[in-house]
């Protein structure tokens, strides 16, 4: 993570010749150019550090002599771009002079129309920052392992609980948030690590996994409803669902607005009831533009996508749920029709659906992750394992770990090589080994050979929610804040966002969950038993379901309804 380089993010408020550029929209990340031949600005390094080397990231453009002169007093040391295309290039010199305390950066331009981008700085010398990236590895533990005694679980209906749903969403999201970090980082190689930069870049498929996770312990939760009739187990579960999400989810878009007003960084009016109306109405999966609202690089877009399955999973597994007498051939036919249907719904999506909106598009693309979720549960209702010792049941987790491990890692290089893009094979063994996973901690859980009881990862699980929609609005605060400049080089750019991502979102997260979470979940049968709870539920189901049927036909058509708020 270069423990002996300082960073410098040039920025073109610190000399009036120069202008800010945005380099990375998905990053927010600046640079600054000039094209006046001399412009210079001046860096002041720490005290004591000398620095023998210098690495800049700038641009090369395809015309010009353009040079960057680096000098402290001595002999200036001068790189040259070899002008030979449009293109980023990261340029290396060792120093003619030591460099120290202040440093004078001129740019060269002999051309008219030519001009000197710099991104970003990167002085080698004697600095040793190893040390403080151990206290802030070895710090983010500790408070993870603090928040633990404060952090508490949601009681599930079934009235079990188990550690293991927790540990997967706590793998979930950490993949999820190395994979945004590369973003806010500056998409780097991380070349160094390679098994690293395979999860990070794959760790989209984390929201897969969430899915399928969310699927299995709802209809979990369906089946083991205590209510007979239809209404009534719709109206459980759907209640539940939206206690659950929403308090959440309103109270981190309240924060973020008023941060961001705070910041200066407001949006505007329209913007904000824009963002409220596709917040409420959960149709943030029907338009490319509503994901950059108010919340930025927003990944709330999956919420709605999991929400719109909540509002069909009591119609689509009723069926499954009223069978009187259940067995297990009935319960492998009806997961192997609900998976069947997943899988085309998925499929369908992609082959006729290929112009669509992508947010539109996505609600059935990941039908299949739901649908392996819910049919893993379902195949295993009356299943049982034999009698088996503790040593077999590790051996077991691992080699099933190992598998779940592979698949995360190598995903890319199973799509190429099985080359059958349509289908997408290698996510349906990533819902596979997940699905397996999931019946093995219920298993070993159940018969009390393996507890999971993993205080760190349970931590994380529990708040996974939370975390999930704070992680980028954190990373975006760590830029806002500025680059401390030990990070040194974009790889500990890449592990402080995850350090502030992860630190922060758990921060603030315990404040939801303990003054929000809790209570509601606390108080969730005070609002069931509401007189008006009934209708309330179905109202807002409805409303739901007519903005967002609005929504869909609207995007497939490529028109933008937000253009109703353009009065505001």
């Amino acid at each position: 993570m270069g423990s002996n380089a300082l960073l410098v993010d040039i920025e073109a408020e610190s000399a009036s010749d120069w202008k800010a550029a945005n380099r990375v929209a998905y990053v927010g990340h600046s640079a600054s150019f000039s094209k006046i031949n001399g412009a210079s600005l001046t860096i002041e390094l720490p005290k004591d550090f000398v620095a023998t080397s210098v690495e800049i990231q700038t641009y090369d453009y395809d015309k010009g002599s353009t040079s960057i002169s680096l000098t402290s007093g001595g002999m200036p040391t001068v790189l040259f771009l070899p002008g030979d295309g449009l293109k980023d290039i990261t340029l290396n010199a060792p120093v003619q002079s030591p460099l120290e305390n202040v440093v004078t950066v001129t740019i060269g331009v002999e051309w008219e129309n030519s001009l000197v981008l710099i991104d970003t700085i990167i002085f080698y010398g004697n600095a040793d920052h190893r040390g403080t990236w151990i206290f802030i590895f070895l710090g983010s533990l500790l408070l993870l392992l603090l928040l633990s005694r404060f952090v508490r679980g949601a009681t599930p209906t079934t009235g079990k609980t188990y550690n293991s749903i927790d540990v997967f969403r706590a793998i979930a999201v950490s993949v999820v948030v190395f994979h945004h970090a590369r973003g806010y980082s500056g998409l780097p190689d991380l070349e160094y690590n390679n098994l690293i930069s395979r999860v990070a870049r794959n760790g989209l498929h984390g929201v897969e996994i969430f899915y399928v996770l969310s699927a299995y312990t709802l209809t979990l939760s369906l089946m083991h409803s205590s209510a007979r009739k239809w209404r009534d187990r719709a109206f459980s579960f759907w209640i539940r669902r939206i206690i659950r999400i929403l308090p959440s989810v309103i109270a981190i878009f309240v924060g973020i607005s008023l941060v961001q007003v705070i910041s200066g960084n407001f949006v505007g009016a329209r913007q904000l009831v824009v963002s409220v109306w596709r917040l409420f109405s959960m149709s943030y999966i029907f338009h490319d533009d509503a994901v950059r609202l108010i919340l930025g690089h927003s990944v709330w877009w999956s919420i709605a996508t999991e929400f719109q399955f909540y509002l069909a999973m009591p119609v689509l597994l009723s069926w499954v749920v009223r069978r009187k007498q259940p067995s297990i051939k009935n319960d492998l036919l009806s997961a192997f029709v609900v998976l069947g249907v997943g899988i085309l719904m998925s499929w369908g999506s992609r082959v006729f659906l290929e112009d669509a909106p992508w947010l539109f598009r996505s609600l059935l693309y990941h039908s299949d992750a739901f649908a392996f979720g819910a049919a893993f549960r379902i195949a295993t209702n009356q299943m049982k394992l034999p009698k088996y010792n503790r040593y077999l049941a590790y051996v077991l987790g691992v080699i099933l770990f190992a598998c779940f491990s592979l698949i995360v890692v190598y995903m890319n290089d199973l799509r190429v090589s099985l080359q059958l893009h349509e289908i997408h094979p290698e996510r349906l063994l990533l819902f596979t080994a997940t699905g397996l996973l999931l019946l093995f901690g219920r298993f070993v859980e159940e018969r009390e050979t393996v507890s999971f009881d993993y205080p760190i990862l349970c931590t994380i699980g529990k708040l996974s929610f939370i975390i999930y929609l704070l992680h980028i609005p954190m990373m975006e605060l760590a830029l806002w804040l500025g680059i401390p400049r030990f990070v040194a080089t974009e790889t500990g750019l890449y592990w402080y966002m995850v350090f502030f991502a992860f630190v922060g979102s758990s921060l603030a997260g315990l404040i939801i969950h303990r003054w929000i979470e809790v209570p509601v979940l606390q108080n969730s049968k005070t609002i069931m038993n509401w007189s008006r709870s009934r209708e309330a539920t179905f109202a807002y189901v409805s409303f739901v379901l007519v903005v967002s049927l609005f929504y869909a036909v609207a995007a497939f058509n490529g028109l933008n309804p937000d253009r109703f708020f353009s009065f505001l």
